[in-house]
């Protein structure tokens, strides 16, 4: 489940629709996800060299067997998505948006996961820069 999840939050920062497109090269991510145990916000930064001009969804879900897109959708350059990841009696459903403006996205998450009787909540929110080349 934790390589889901690492696979999620990873692929979410430029995550996509039809395609979603994004200009390549160096990006920086500012994360900011309340943590499910505590209710407090955890912020990281993360820098990824894009070195593609889109995304496609499936792309994300090809080698997690665990995972089933449920839908995806493309409106201008604004995505939205929903899907379902399950392995081990633990459920994982994933809600989001993402919107990219040139040099700028920004996007949020909400997951809500059920492992046997307990249940928890995770929201997160993503605001990304295209600092230049790679």
């Amino acid at each position: 489940m934790r390589k889901i999840l690492a696979l999620l939050a990873m692929c979410t920062t430029f995550v996509n629709a039809d395609v979603l497109k994004i200009e390549p090269g160096l990006w920086e991510s500012t994360i900011t996800t309340v943590n499910p145990m505590t209710g407090k916000p955890v912020t990281e930064v993360d820098r990824t060299c894009v070195e593609v001009d889109s995304f496609e969804p499936q792309s994300m879900l090809q080698d997690v067997e665990e995972c089933q897109e449920m839908r995806t959708e493309l409106s201008g350059n604004t995505l939205t998505y929903a899907l379902t990841c399950g392995q081990s009696g633990a459920e994982v459903s994933i809600q989001g948006r993402y919107e990219v403006n040139g040099d700028t996205g920004k996007g949020n998450m909400q997951m809500r996961m059920t492992i046997g009787a307990m249940k928890m909540e995770s929201d997160t929110n993503w605001d990304s820069k295209r600092l230049g080349d790679c």
